[in-house]
């Protein structure tokens, strides 16, 4: 629920009318002075008559007329291709108790509204997607749950889920809520942080970046007690030109974390943590990773020693269609992880992330282990294992950069080593000027374990096809290429026999691909 005071309190003036909404599209003088983070108000009240409508408990927020709910408050976004301040009634028609509007377009939002013959309270503000954020921000700061803050270059998604499924275990799951698919951005969190259901203890937001500055400014609206930064990769190198100024971005989660925050240990290596006085640090960190990853070497031996860097190990995994098992170290007691619903090493290490979180939380060791069983995938896409006959299929369509291409190849090939494999491999976007560089890793690595290849996209194909550095090496047997997945699903379709053969399929490619077209035709000619 959302008083009508916090809209006040986040700067948002209420105006009554018509004249009231030219006025204020006329002179702006006097406008409240807000902070977008702090809430800090001066200046205007509620003017007398406004509408009774206002003084009602706003129930949730929508910035999409297609899914406002009634009693929600409708904020009016504005974009280079679209100004929601045009379908004000339409949001009103479908239940919208007031409208969030920007001052330059109050009064065009009001004569639609009357031309219409509809009433509901405006607040204006100058930018609304400012004014969104502002809100969020206020409101997170009078709320008492835990905030759980996750991010990474690969796999917050799923540590999402996996942290929600454990968490629902350890409080019940009426007393925990979290992201909604892929609300994870400037828009995304701020609609995150508004419509959490009421009543609950812990919250767990996801959050995305593109841009440097994108976590630093999400986590000052969300304001996490506990981080989680799953790891530092190449999702979106494109716009950081490198793996050091990605993991600069993502270490933006320390300035506003409260408590504590996990790190992997294989970002270790880019951390700018290495430069502070681990005394001196806020948030408490804890390092994560299995036991044989390299980047524990990286670890100084005055912060090893220290203590003030807490340390959760992995160790002895195992993963198989069955599942992960694997045990850690916690206060000198050896715990064993057992979880029967993911399949890979990099699965694994989102679920030490979240074992490690939790533990930091001081949520009991015994109870965080039997927490891990309860860690289960929501949405689709995500590395999700189907098995028929004999056949694995791994369906990871839901998005792909080459450092989680590597490891699906890699967590594919270990559960039928030896077998016939086949990679169904979509472009992956956002590289920039690593495309071809990204794209021609991943296929020598298919290659050198012996896949054969399918690529969708001509511009990626030929980086795809590439054979290893030592062709006479390369076990790839065959690799050919569509247009798009479309065209791949109607081969697949025509030709079940060609896929029939493989013991082990794995597609995978950025959204834009969509290579779940791929994954549906294969069940429709029962691979799985």
């Amino acid at each position: 629920m959302i008083d009508h005071s916090l809209l006040l309190e986040a700067g948002a003036q209420p105006v009554q009318d018509t004249s009231d909404s030219r006025t204020l599209a006329r002179n702006s003088e006097g406008d409240s002075a807000t902070d977008i983070y702090s809430g800090s108000q001066q200046g205007k009240q509620e003017g007398p008559g406004f509408s009774e409508r206002a003084s009602k408990r706003i129930q949730g927020v929508s910035t999409d007329t297609r899914t406002v709910q009634p009693g929600q408050l409708f904020v009016c976004l504005k974009g280079p291709n679209f100004d929601a301040h045009d379908f004000v009634d339409v949001a009103v028609k479908a239940g919208a108790v007031a409208l969030m509007v920007e001052r330059s377009s109050a009064a065009a939002a009001q004569e639609k509204l009357n031309q219409a013959g509809l009433s509901c309270p405006l607040y204006v503000v100058d930018n609304t997607l400012e004014g969104l954020q502002r809100l969020a921000s206020v409101y997170r700061r009078k709320q008492n749950y835990t905030v759980y803050g996750i991010t990474g270059s690969n796999g917050k998604t799923s540590a999402k889920e996996m942290l929600l499924g454990m968490l629902g275990f350890l409080a019940g799951s009426e007393r925990v809520d979290a992201t909604r698919g892929n609300l994870n951005n400037h828009i995304g969190v701020p609609l995150t942080i508004l419509n959490l259901k009421p009543g609950i203890q812990h919250a767990i937001i996801e959050m995305g970046m593109n841009h440097g500055g994108e976590i630093l400014e999400l986590s000052r609206i969300a304001r996490p007690d506990h981080g989680l930064i799953t790891s530092i990769g190449r999702a979106h190198i494109e716009f950081f030109y490198s793996k050091r100024g990605i993991a600069r971005a993502k270490q933006e989660l320390v300035q506003n974390c409260r408590a504590t925050l996990a790190y992997p240990v294989h970002g270790i290596g880019k951390s700018l943590l290495l430069r502070r006085d681990p005394s001196a640090l806020e948030p408490a960190i804890h390092l994560f990773g299995m036991q044989n990853d390299p980047f524990w070497r990286a670890v100084p031996a005055a912060v090893q020693k220290s203590g003030l860097w807490k340390e959760v190990r992995g160790r002895d995994l195992q993963c198989s269609p069955g599942g992960l098992d694997f045990r850690i170290v916690e206060r000198s007691e050896e715990l064993q992880i057992r979880n029967s619903h993911y399949f890979s090493r990099v699965q694994a290490e989102n679920l030490l992330g979240c074992l490690t979180v939790l533990l930091a939380a001081g949520f009991p060791a015994q109870d965080v282990v039997r927490s891990a069983q309860h860690a289960a995938p929501i949405s689709g896409g995500r590395f999700h294992i189907y098995e028929g006959e004999g056949r694995i299929l791994v369906d990871d369509t839901y998005n792909a950069n080459p450092d989680s291409f590597l490891a699906a190849i890699q967590a594919l090939h270990s559960m039928r080593p030896g077998g016939r494999l086949l990679a169904l491999a979509g472009a992956m976007a956002e590289l920039g000027d690593n495309a071809e560089r990204g794209h021609a890793e991943v296929g020598r690595s298919l290659h050198a374990l012996g896949f054969d290849v399918l690529a969708c996209g001509a511009a990626v194909a030929s980086a795809y096809l590439t054979q290893s550095d030592e062709p006479e090496s390369s076990a790839g047997r065959e690799g050919f290429f569509f247009p798009d997945s479309e065209q791949l699903a109607d081969y697949i379709e025509r030709h079940p026999r060609d896929f029939l053969q493989y013991d082990g399929i794995l597609a995978k490619g950025s959204r834009s691909s969509r290579m779940e077209r791929a994954c549906d035709a294969l069940k429709r000619i029962g691979y799985v």
